[in-house]
């Protein structure tokens, strides 16, 4: 049976952290693809990113050429390891400091352009010019997107530290989906009622220490001024951004799923899901992996495979499916590892800001 034309080619994931968009980006991608579709997960990680900025600088044009008239030797690699869109020359600055590609001082003028740091305005301006990229490469590719928090999370993120308004918030994003219209977006938006539970939840799986650390990143921005300090902050902020995505939710153009997920009924929801998307479920099996420490010795990663699990370089134990006979799912990340042989473990998929998922990385077996 052949498959159906998928009427979207965007489908967005959003709700707050850890109410299950990841582990569902994951689900939903190796559905389609057992379907019959051609489709990429973008984690809201993944580098370099279509629409989102981390460790990412973009200058414009007369910005370039001043650094390239300031720098002439560099000219060749800067020229390189460009990316230009239609206002904005981009620079992936992990890869730029990865592979040491430039001096220091060529390095830190690119980072004076992080945008990380632009203030609002500009950062407008230039997240537009990458949409409007995104949508061109899209109109070129016969494929599904799963975006991960891009169009809800990190604006919310963006537009509320800055004690921005909702007005200027709903009116960016209606610019962005202008943009996307022509590819019928669908919007997969998690949830709990009480969004104490959710930051509970949070908690037990995260430990407070992390929002602590948000708090820390984050602490120098207009919202958490005159605000509580340290993770009663963060939770704050937790149920402000609850607020606001559910007033983003609302006046969302096009087709939007919600699922209240306090019952934690995961089977019953992506049931749900596939029906709505009129995808046909298929049984995706748990792997058995031999057991093994596999290490990339230039730079000291090691991945340890214990049959339907793995630990990765960060020492999270994640569980893996079987994709095809010797490449696996990552439970909640688009990373594949492809076991080539017994000895040899290849990163595939989508990589992330974590080195250790570098596209081709090889990671060979050592004995415990």
């Amino acid at each position: 049976m052949s498959k159906k034309e998928m009427h979207s080619k965007i489908i967005f994931l959003e709700g707050l952290p850890s109410t299950g968009k990841s582990t569902n980006s994951r689900i939903l991608l190796s559905q389609f693809e057992s379907n019959g579709y051609h489709a990429k997960w973008v984690h809201e990680m993944a580098r370099p990113h279509p629409t989102l900025f981390f460790y990412e600088s973009c200058l414009t044009y007369n910005e370039y050429q001043l650094l390239v008239r300031r720098y002439p030797n560099s000219s060749n690699i800067l020229n390189r390891v460009k990316r230009t869109r239609n206002k904005y020359i981009a620079f992936d600055l992990l890869e730029i400091e990865w592979n040491r590609f430039l001096d220091e001082e060529v390095l830190h003028a690119i980072k004076q352009f992080d945008v990380w740091n632009f203030p609002l305005e500009k950062y407008i301006d230039v997240a537009l010019d990458k949409w409007e990229d995104f949508a061109q490469q899209i109109r070129k590719q016969d494929q599904i997107i799963l975006l991960d928090s891009s169009i809800f999370q990190f604006q919310i993120y963006t537009f509320l530290l800055e004690n921005a308004s909702f007005s200027l918030l709903e009116t960016f994003l209606s610019k962005i989906y202008g943009l996307l219209r022509e590819f019928n977006p669908v919007l997969i938006y998690f949830y709990r009622d009480n969004v104490n539970d959710t930051i509970t939840y949070m908690e037990e799986d995260r430990g407070i220490q992390f929002f602590i650390n948000i708090w820390e990143r984050d602490q120098h921005l207009p919202y958490y001024q005159n605000r509580p300090k340290g993770a009663n902050g963060y939770k704050e902020f937790l149920r402000d951004y609850q607020k606001t995505a559910e007033k983003l939710f609302e006046i969302f153009p096009f087709k939007k799923l919600p699922f209240e997920i306090s019952e934690g009924n995961w089977s019953k929801y992506v049931q749900m899901m596939l029906s709505e998307l009129e995808i046909i479920p298929t049984e995706i099996s748990v792997s058995s992996l031999p057991v093994g420490k596999y290490v990339n010795e230039e730079l000291g990663f090691e991945i340890r495979l214990e049959g339907s699990f793995m630990i990765d370089p960060t020492g999270t134990r994640k569980c893996l499916y079987k994709k095809t006979e010797n490449e696996y799912y990552i439970e909640n990340l688009p990373v594949i590892l492809y076991l080539e042989t017994p000895d040899k473990l290849v990163i595939k998929g989508e990589q992330l800001c974590d080195r250790w998922t570098t596209l081709g990385l090889v990671y060979r077996r050592i004995d415990f």
